[in-house]
């Protein structure tokens, strides 16, 4: 048998050809990392986004509600249930982007806490006494400030 000798510009060549694939490997499995990285932080972000909605909002639900044992109409309790219903849905969008275990348990913390504070602001409604709407919002207000 005879052996192929490679001339140099035959090993000039294949070293060259080898290094290039090497860094064609190297920056396909660079560009498939950093976009699974930048899609992670565009879910954080936009988990962020929501859940900083539902703290502005439930920021304001007690002036809301003020406004409401003021001027008790029908706009005004719409605009406290417009409140909820944006807080629900918001919820229900970090819900449907959750997936590791530990961030489940923490959103149904979270999630039972806001169930909370809108079984105390339906109590409040029941109340026909401003009093007592009065004493009912003041308790509403400290929720708010747990959840913030």
């Amino acid at each position: 048998m005879k052996k192929r000798q490679f001339t140099i510009k035959m090993k000039i060549i294949t070293g060259f050809v080898s290094v290039i694939f090497m860094i064609l490997v190297i920056s396909v499995l660079a560009y498939f990392s950093m976009k699974g990285v930048i899609t992670y932080q565009n879910d954080m972000i936009h988990k962020s986004v929501l859940a900083n909605n539902i703290v502005r909002l439930v920021g304001q639900v007690p002036d809301a509600e003020s406004k409401y044992i003021l001027d008790q109409s029908p706009e005004n309790k719409q605009v406290i249930d417009d409140m909820f219903i944006a807080i629900d849905e918001n919820l229900a969008q970090i819900e449907a982007m959750i997936t590791a275990e530990s961030t489940i348990d923490s959103f149904d913390s979270a999630s039972l806490m806001l169930e909370s504070y809108s079984e105390n602001n339906d109590k409040m409604f029941s109340y026909s006494n401003s009093s007592d709407m009065v004493t009912q919002q003041k308790l509403m207000k400290r929720y708010a400030g747990l959840v913030q």
